[in-house]
């Protein structure tokens, strides 16, 4: 299950912002160890990784709407074909249709791939897709009772935050 800060009823909640993925990790850590439950826990997802399914849900509908068009004139080469070499041959009826059939369900599949193919990026570092990427504030949000919002402020305060701010889970913008 994915959450994030707003996921959450309307519960107080305690949000604290670190320069880092890696001091962010480490509040949650000492949260827990803590005995603050998990489920009172939120940790916000590094800029990366969101931002590489956006990127690569845009470039899967890319090449979705790519290799549709390669087959669909890979199709019309197909029955163009078919029908020139049905032609060639004399074919009549049966035989004419079977021959455009038979090469436009050849060329189909050929024409999505060759859309693509063409479009392909051909350099190697394109693939490096979970590099380190840039990121600027990660934050760490605990919702829960009041005994659960006291001992998350005192253990978020000694870890020396950026900031660290009373909240609730609803608001729709806490960075």
């Amino acid at each position: 299950m994915e959450h994030d800060l707003h996921s959450r009823d309307a519960h107080p909640a305690t949000v604290a912002w670190f320069s880092s993925n890696e001091q962010t990790r480490a509040a949650a850590v000492a949260l827990e160890r803590q005995g603050i439950d998990a489920i009172y826990i939120d940790v916000s997802r590094p800029p990366s990784v969101s931002d590489r399914r956006t990127i690569d849900r845009s470039s899967m509908s890319w090449m979705g709407r790519r290799a549709v068009i390669g087959a669909v004139i890979g199709a019309v080469a197909g029955v163009l074909v078919g029908l020139a070499l049905g032609t060639l041959f004399d074919a009549e009826g049966a035989d004419l249709v079977g021959t455009i059939m038979a090469a436009a369900i050849f060329l189909t599949p050929i024409g999505g791939f060759l859309a693509l193919a063409v479009r392909l990026p051909v350099t190697d570092e394109v693939f490096d897709t979970f590099g380190e990427e840039p990121q600027e504030q990660d934050w760490v949000a605990i919702s829960g009772p009041k005994d659960v919002q006291d001992t998350a402020r005192s253990v978020l305060q000694s870890l020396d935050p950026i900031r660290i701010r009373h909240t609730t889970m609803t608001e729709r913008s806490v960075r």
